[in-house]
């Protein structure tokens, strides 16, 4: 599925016009750069989102008055790729975007976008896994050199660099005969330390930091009683990292990890037996020196009626005066077809529902995955049958806000088997034979009916 230019002769030329294709049903198969405000003007679009696409991965152009549309693609693997990620890059020019893909066939690729002229050129690819890579994730160190994360079918977590070495991992970390079907990289609050964390299908979420180079094992946290499919950080306005998680028990639970005064905590400091949540305790050497981090169950929110597989931080966005600012907003999306939003209450701090979209009825069999658009005022999901879901926050002349189902991405999400122009060459049609489905594609600017 890669983009096509190419010149017949001195006067004709063929090129790319129309790229499509569903989404593959993973849980990490999409993922939206996270563009600075300054970036977001500077390209004057509402930013780019990356999704798999059977063996290729597909960017996608989100325009601020107009449909996303698919504007490059590249057939990286020789399998089914299974998850996607842009990488941050610790520079204020955003022509060049670095992203990661993972797949079936046991590879984990760093490839580099150039926004300017569309084009994906592959850096480099690791592929010393024995089985698929299930999920990935990486960070710009201080260096300006990539920490790469992959978790695969083979019950390991492996640690990659680059500019270090192209053939095989830095670190492999052993999980006995379990599988992590989610991790997250980030640093530890106001810190150059590494963090990785690991959600399971043995319901615990394993923190490990990075010391001396190597990963090493802070904390288990127990709480969730099913497999564990989603993990998303962030750090609150007061510096404290939070840690989201969400799990086929249905729950969603947030964890909050501050530095803490005591290395561990004294029963005897309470001597009037007030109830207190649980604090878990680690200790990670920052700055060469010894520093406590305590971990607290912040709140735990039901509201989903089937199994969560995707979960999302609004992202930081900058106040009137030029601050960055972190909303408390968490994006999930179930398998019980719907999107939740949570929000604190300004008074209580007591964390609710505040926005539910979905489908009722219809064959979706429920959402793989979610992401905030890099203003938070787009939110979309994918589901089974490869189909995206995108909603707007929309202003009325009124000034109240309303979000407003919004146009997406779509296209078959098995193999096509025919194809048909109509007769007046303003309609495509496309047919799968084996889920005895058609599709027609308008080839006229998209219309929404009133």
């Amino acid at each position: 599925m890669n983009n096509i230019s190419f010149k017949l002769n001195n006067t004709l030329s063929a090129k790319t016009a129309f790229t499509s294709c569903g989404c593959n049903r993973t849980p990490s198969s999409v993922h939206w750069l996270q563009d600075s405000q300054n970036q977001a003007e500077e390209h004057g679009d509402g930013g780019l989102f990356l999704y798999a696409a059977r063996n290729s991965v597909a960017v996608v152009l989100c325009e601020r008055n107009g449909a996303p549309r698919v504007i490059s693609s590249h057939s990286l693997h020789k399998d089914r790729v299974n998850c996607v990620r842009w990488l941050q890059k610790s520079t204020n020019s955003s022509e060049l975007c670095y992203f990661l893909s993972g797949g079936v066939d046991k590879a984990l690729c760093l490839c580099k976008y150039h926004r300017k002229t569309r084009e994906i050129e592959s850096v480099c690819c690791f592929k010393d896994s024995q089985s698929s890579v299930i999920c990935c994730d990486g960070l710009t160190l201080k260096s300006g050199q990539f920490l790469l994360a992959s978790a695969c079918g083979d019950s390991y977590v492996r640690i990659y660099q680059p500019d270090k070495d192209a053939e095989k991992a830095l670190q492999s970390i052993k999980f006995g005969t379990g599988f992590i079907l989610s991790l997250q990289l980030t640093f530890i609050s106001a810190t150059s330390v590494p963090v990785l964390a690991c959600g399971g299908d043995d319901a615990k979420i394993h923190i490990f930091i990075q010391q001396a180079g190597q990963f090493v094992k802070a904390i288990s946290l127990h709480g969730h009683e099913d497999w564990i499919r989603g993990l998303d950080f962030t750090t609150d306005d007061k510096g404290d990292m939070l840690l989201a998680s969400c799990s086929q028990d249905c729950f969603v639970r947030i964890w909050r990890i501050t530095e803490s005064p005591n290395k561990v905590p004294d029963p005897s400091q309470n001597p009037s037996g007030e109830i207190k949540l649980k604090e878990n305790v680690f200790v990670a050497e920052v700055n060469e020196k010894n520093v406590t981090f305590s971990v607290t169950v912040e709140t735990v929110l039901y509201g989903h009626e089937g199994w969560v597989y995707g979960i999302h931080w609004h992202p930081k966005v900058l106040d009137a005066s030029g601050t960055s600012r972190q909303p408390m907003k968490l994006l999930t999306a179930s398998m019980d077809k719907t999107m939740i939003i949570w929000q604190p209450d300004a008074d209580t701090g007591v964390w609710e529902e505040r926005l539910r979209v979905g489908e009722v009825g219809g064959n979706t069999l429920g959402l793989y995955g979610c992401q905030f658009s890099a203003d938070g005022r787009t939110i979309l999901a994918h589901g089974y049958h490869g189909a995206f879901t995108l909603w707007n926050l929309t202003t009325s002349s009124s000034g109240d806000e309303h979000w407003c189902r919004g146009i997406a991405v779509s296209g078959h999400f098995g193999d096509v088997t025919d194809i048909a122009w109509d007769p007046e060459g303003h309609f495509l049609l496309t047919r799968v034979e084996v889920k005895k489905s058609s599709t027609g594609y308008d080839l006229d600017p998209p219309r929404i009916p009133m």
